[in-house]
């Protein structure tokens, strides 16, 4: 066995820790320096040595063995002569980690493509239901107990769910041998490793060789000297590769550990390296102190009850609430902006996953100029066609299409309809006319519903002026007034546009029919399907981008074809087009720049000269906690093996228990790794789905006491926290483009306002913006809401008689069935009833109430006013039309009666609340 020790210092600032190991004979830049996460390898390597973080060695002793040592060979990752080009060497290594990525995907496909074939024959159906949807839990549990050294065979619970699953595991080994491959290197028995007496543990010894020579600085037959940076905690596979090394007779290890020895945010270290775990107890070294920050010695007082002196972090801590995550947007758009013109800041988050989705769904842009294919318009296209498709237990998968994802697949370009047109072109079509598809699901109802839009415009809405989209503007208001139909908006398109609405709706079933045509369809042939699509979607992606995901589709289609049933194909999409597959932890911040807060660990080795916001510190999420072994296992499953290695048990028991411990140290380095040149926020979501939450105990230590009794706060002391203001009070990011007067004499516009048909200009008389939205600039006069829709089957059934559209009641019911075939009776019988147009009869309002849908002839309000000019057809004076001054859009009306019957109010600015 070679050198074994850990040594323990006050501060791991680079410098200080290469100066103590010089003294011990450790030649810095010689050593082979193994890190915890991506963040502190890139920190060490920024500094000129070799460092690579502990996963993507472990991935280089194991992967070349479970891609048959062709496409992931450890000579594809970049070498130590290549470091003095950082750009090749980062592109070189994130290369090989998304090939390997890809053979990830395809394990963890063929995984959970497995327990659906077990399930389907041993499950009841309920079991089925649970089992299958919660299969990415199941994936990410069995995948880490198999790294962990656990065999199935030593797992026995007692919920029958459980036990299914763990009988589901021990087939899944049997049918994807490369889910053991860590297993079988990490724990291959000590004796028979270190006796080299068969030819696996010859072959691992010679992976680890061969890894170990090319990934850092080693030459000939030199002993090897590995230096450990990060491990406030360990996993029980990186405990496992610890103990592999140590039967090289050539390796050195030595453990840098951070600790005091008097501090309690070093407690976390203490708990691990222990003499019970195997591992090297440290030794304290003296070497030169480097002084922590004030705000890392406040927190340090506040955690022995000690009052914070507040004037001493004053300028450097922040402590913000922000409302809901909106506010945290804001800020931490603000900040962008801010930093870009000083030294830069970095974003760390607790649960960084959560926050990255808040700044993709509010945001604008990501913060290092990478993309997410899953938010570009292929990945959008890939996942709602993909959504199409509803997997059954057995038989053929079923198409279910739901009217967003038609609108999600015909905005992004990606559909080429019959003819040569884009769907792109008609999404402003496709909008008006999908709430006549509702109910609408299978593939049958959705063909169906399409081809009666089309007669629907064709035989009956034509017959009476449908749109033309080639008149003047006082032609089309004068043809849509005259045609009460187009009051709905799917009734309000040209024949060309109803075919054009067919012509999707049918080219988005055939391509979902193609990819549900068979049970189960090859990986490789989905994979050619995709690829079509995303070459031509990543066109306009970042070269960078490009490539990543052209290796992973290398990685993914390595290795054997398979087989996969529905679930599997949309599993392949939605791995494929996230920027890191869900089981992974390759530490690559997110798209928006957004670091999980293990990234601080580089914050010890070197401070920034730049500011550092801690993001999402709620007591909900910081300190962290979670299970010791995933769903839906316990860790009392696990004990009652007698076989189970004690190490794998404590190890995954402590990563539960002292989760709160290393969170303490973690917030301690963001406090103690800023220069005097930059600050640390800290900030929580006060509000998040609903639910209220608190700062984080951790975060409070640090703020005044939130207690009445001035003698507590003042013997307490801290910093205030300040409350985000909210995204309606902060300034704009943008600024919005001036409108220039228009000036027209009196006369013309009198002429102008004289030639509109009385019943569209009529909606003047109740709100001059109204007219202008409605009729003058909107896509369509329509009603939009649902309410007024309804409203419009009775009144609209009625009018057509009083009309004259048709000779009777029974045809005008037809005719209003035909425009509304997916209300229930009830709903029919109701707006009939309630209808105020009447068949006929004194009593009955006149058809133009159509256009208001409110109003009386003998009020005086704004509605009234509208309704008895469109039925007397009284032409409006021009001041109702456009008031003076001129706008590009007149003012509206302080009247919230009016605009809550308003059909326009939604794209209104100007909605009188009452």
């Amino acid at each position: 066995m070679g050198n074994w020790e850990a040594l323990a210092f006050d501060s791991v600032r680079g410098p200080i820790v290469r100066a103590a190991l010089a003294e011990r004979g450790i030649v810095w830049n010689e050593s082979a320096h193994v890190t915890a996460t991506t963040t502190l390898a890139s920190a060490i390597r920024e500094r000129g040595a070799v460092a690579l973080p502990i996963a993507t060695l472990i991935d280089a002793i194991v992967m070349p063995k479970l891609a048959g040592g062709e496409e992931l060979r450890v000579d594809g990752l970049p070498s130590p002569s290549e470091l003095s080009s950082p750009k090749r060497y980062g592109e070189k290594m994130s290369a090989w980690q998304d090939r390997a990525s890809g053979l990830r995907i395809q394990q963890y496909i063929q995984l959970e493509d497995r327990l659906r074939a077990y399930c389907r024959e041993h499950a009841s159906p309920e079991q089925y239901r649970v089992v299958t949807r919660g299969r990415r839990e199941f994936t990410r549990t069995v995948v880490t107990l198999a790294a962990s050294g656990v065999h199935p065979s030593e797992v026995t619970p007692q919920d029958p769910t459980a036990n299914l699953a763990v009988r589901a595991w021990e087939d899944i080994e049997t049918h994807v041998p490369g889910l053991t491959a860590t297993r079988d290197d990490l724990w291959i028995d000590p004796d028979r490793f270190r006796k080299q007496a068969d030819p696996d543990a010859r072959a691992l010894a010679d992976r680890m060789d061969r890894a170990l020579r090319h990934l850092f600085p080693v030459t000939g037959t030199q002993r090897i000297q590995v230096i450990h940076h990060g491990f406030y905690f360990f996993t029980p596979p990186q405990w496992a590769l610890f103990q592999l090394l140590r039967e090289l007779s050539y390796v050195d290890q030595c453990f840098v550990v951070h600790d005091d020895q008097h501090s309690e945010v070093f407690e976390s270290w203490r708990r691990f390296f222990t003499t019970s775990w195997d591992m090297p107890r440290p030794v304290h070294v003296d070497s030169l102190r480097d002084a922590p920050t004030p705000a890392a010695i406040a927190f340090e007082d506040a955690l022995r009850g000690e009052p914070v002196d507040s004037n001493a972090v004053v300028g450097k801590v922040r402590v913000l609430e922000c409302a809901s995550p909106t506010e945290l947007v804001k800020q931490l758009t603000r900040e962008s902006i801010e930093n870009a013109e000083s030294l830069g800041g970095t974003l760390y988050a607790a649960q960084a996953a959560q926050v990255d989705r808040f700044i993709r769904r509010l945001g604008t842009e990501a913060a290092d100029g990478t993309v997410d294919l899953a938010q570009l318009p292929v990945g959008i296209f890939l996942l709602a066609l993909h959504r199409c498709i509803e997997p059954v237990q057995t038989g053929l998968p079923l198409i279910r299409l739901a009217s967003e994802d038609l609108l999600d697949m015909a905005s992004t370009g990606f559909l080429d309809v019959d003819g040569g047109s884009n769907a792109a072109d008609l999404v402003g079509v496709l909008r008006r006319a999908t709430p006549f598809f509702q109910g609408c699901s299978t593939d049958t109802s959705w063909r169906e519903r399409a081809r009666l839009l089309t007669a629907l415009v064709i035989g009956d809405v034509a017959t009476h002026g449908s749109r033309a989209g080639t008149e003047s503007d006082v032609a089309r208001w004068q043809t849509a007034a005259s045609n009460p139909l187009r009051l709905v908006p799917w009734a309000d398109l040209t024949v060309d546009e109803a075919r054009s609405v067919e012509g999707v709706v049918e080219t988005v079933l055939q391509l979902a029919g193609r990819v549900a045509s068979r049970e189960r369809v090859s990986l490789r042939e989905h994979v050619t399907f995709l690829n079509g699509h995303l070459e031509r979607g990543m066109r306009g992606v970042p070269r960078a981008e490009q490539q990543s995901i052209r290796q992973k589709l290398q990685g993914l289609t390595g290795g054997p074809d398979f087989e996969l049933d529905a679930d599997g194909l949309i599993d392949v999409v939605t791995m494929l087009l996230g920027r890191h597959v869900e089981f992974e932890d390759d530490g690559r911040p997110d798209a928006t720049g957004v670091r999980e807060l293990r990234g601080l660990d580089a914050l010890g080795f070197a401070r920034t000269p730049g500011d550092v916001h801690l993001a999402n510190l709620s007591a909900t999420t910081f300190p962290s906690r979670g299970p010791s072994v995933g769903w839906p296992l316990r860790l009392e499953d696990l004990r009652r093996s007698p076989t189970m290695a004690a190490a794998t048990l404590e190890i995954l028991e402590a990563r539960a228990e002292l989760g709160a411990l290393g969170d303490l140290y973690l917030l301690w380095l963001g406090l103690d790794g800023v220069e005097q040149t930059g600050g640390v926020t800290l900030s929580w979501i006060a509000r998040v789905g609903g639910e209220l939450q608190n700062a984080s105990p951790l975060v409070t230590l640090l703020t005044v006491p939130d207690y009445d009794s001035p003698a507590v706060r003042q013997r307490a002391g801290g910093l205030p926290s300040e409350i985000v203001a909210p995204g309606s009070d902060l300034p704009p990011l943008t600024a919005r483009p001036l409108t220039v007067d228009a000036h027209c004499d009196a006369a013309s516009l009198d002429l102008a306002v004289a030639e509109i048909d009385p019943r569209a200009a009529g909606a003047g008389q109740a709100c001059p913006r109204r007219f202008a939205l409605q009729w003058a600039v909107g896509p369509t006069a329509a009603f939009q809401a649902a309410h007024h829709l309804l409203m419009l089957y009775g009144n609209m059934r009625n009018a057509l008689v009083r009309l004259g559209f048709v000779n009777n009641e029974l045809a005008a019911s037809a005719l209003a069935n035909r425009l509304w075939p997916f209300l229930t009776p009830g709903q029919r019988g109701s707006s009939v009833d309630r209808a105020v147009i009447k068949p006929q009869g004194s009593r009955s309002a006149d058809p133009e109430w159509l256009f208001t849908l409110a109003g009386s002839k003998s009020g005086s309000r704004p509605l009234d006013r509208a309704y008895k000019a469109a039925s007397t057809r009284a032409s409006p004076s021009a001041s109702a039309i456009a008031p003076t001054p001129g706008r590009f859009l007149p003012a509206g009306i302080d009247d919230a009666a009016t605009c809550r019957s308003c059909p326009v109010r939604n794209h209104c600015k100007e909605v009188a609340l009452e």
